[in-house]
């Protein structure tokens, strides 16, 4: 299976992804609109430089890793209006993530609805030229961390805060680090459940 990722990144994008092994770090994808504040959380939760990605030539995200939260990390935008080709070269640099991290501005809540239509396509896919294209489509069973960014302003704490909405900033760094912890659990968890599967 990892194989098969790592030549299907290597096909469609300009760089090679590193091979996925035994001791590669668990991905979590760090997905939202544009100018959401993916970097900006990224930087916070990273112990090493970004790393930018690039395919067919255009910037595409960012990559990190933590070593001290055993995870590495992946930046991207959702809701682009590319070429299916571009856009499925993107998805496939974060369709083996064990995590997902939705990114909501609360300072834009005009682009809510495209959010939840780009979602939506992270589940379910999405019609192009009247078929329905899976590509980019989140793995099943793994856990979603949806982080409402109170960029530069007050973070609103009485949001309700059932499963995975955890309200943060990525001005101040308020509430990622119990956001990230909350998340690795959850990753554990599923690997510890993954395995018992196996035996």
């Amino acid at each position: 299976m990892f194989d098969l990722i790592t030549r299907v990144r290597t096909f469609l994008g300009d760089q090679i992804a590193p091979p996925a092994g035994p001791l590669s770090l668990p991905k979590v994808a760090i997905l939202g609109l544009p100018d959401a504040g993916k970097r900006a959380l990224l930087q916070h939760v990273s112990d090493s430089p970004l790393t930018p990605i690039t395919v067919h030539g255009c910037h595409a995200g960012w990559t990190s890793s933590s070593p001290s939260r055993e995870l590495s990390f992946i930046a991207a935008d959702v809701g682009l209006d590319a070429r299916l080709r571009w856009r499925a070269a993107v998805a496939a640099r974060y369709a083996d993530a064990d995590a997902l991290i939705i990114v909501v501005n609360s300072a834009h809540a005009i682009a809510l609805e495209e959010l939840r239509y780009q979602v939506g396509c992270l589940v379910h896919g999405r019609m192009e030229s009247g078929e329905m294209q899976t590509i980019g489509c989140a793995g099943e069973g793994i856990p979603w961390l949806v982080l409402v960014n109170f960029d530069g302003g007050a973070v609103v704490c009485d949001l309700p805060r059932w499963q995975a909405f955890r309200p943060i900033s990525t001005a101040t760094g308020k509430g990622i680090e119990e956001s990230i912890s909350w998340l690795k659990e959850k990753i554990y968890v599923n690997a510890q459940r993954r395995l018992e599967d196996m035996n």
